[in-house]
């Protein structure tokens, strides 16, 4: 919901500012008879005069405008990550997950189920997410099976700076007898 406020909010001081530009602009219109020297084509000249004297375009509209519009996305960036960092902190059960890459499951665990992330631009947040996931699963270790860059689109050739990541969640007979007790 907040997303969709901050871009009604800009599109609307954007509209607001552009019309105080438009409004205090005082130009006319004045058609005139084409002079004899100039193409059969065109019976009028147009000629645009500003009433009074020298230029009365005022920039004020348009700086206080760019200057809120700057403020409005500035704002809504620093609090969609902060909202982000926020969603993918290491929580109190997550943190009791152990993550094991490029290795197997002990014998005695026992098989939960696999995850997969969504897309991440910072990898820690990845690890937090995979840990997260697999603690609301009920597991205590996740083997990360591949942590890799997210495919970019194949018309815009950039490098992807996104990863995703996929791993088995597993509860160790270790965790099943602590409960237990």
């Amino acid at each position: 919901m907040r997303p969709i406020i901050a871009v009604l909010t800009i599109i609307s001081l954007i509209l607001f500012f552009q019309t105080g530009c438009l409004l205090s602009i005082n130009s006319k219109i004045d058609l005139q008879p084409a002079a004899s020297s100039q193409t059969s084509h065109s019976n009028l000249s147009a000629s645009f005069s500003n009433s009074g004297d020298g230029s009365s375009f005022n920039t004020a509209p348009l700086i206080i405008g760019f200057s809120v519009i700057l403020a409005a996305a500035l704002t809504y960036l620093y609090y969609s990550n902060k909202h982000y960092k926020a969603q993918y902190a290491l929580t109190s059960a997550g943190e009791k997950v152990s993550l094991i890459f490029h290795a197997e499951a002990p014998p005695d665990a026992i098989l939960i189920g696999e995850i997969h992330t969504r897309s991440h631009t910072d990898l820690n947040f990845l690890k937090n997410d995979l840990r997260n996931q697999a603690a609301r699963m009920g597991g205590d270790m996740v083997i990360v099976d591949d942590i890799q860059p997210q495919i970019p689109n194949i018309y815009n050739k950039q490098v992807s700076s996104h990863y995703v990541g996929m791993g088995r969640v597993y509860k160790t007979r270790v965790s099943q007898q602590n409960e237990k007790n």
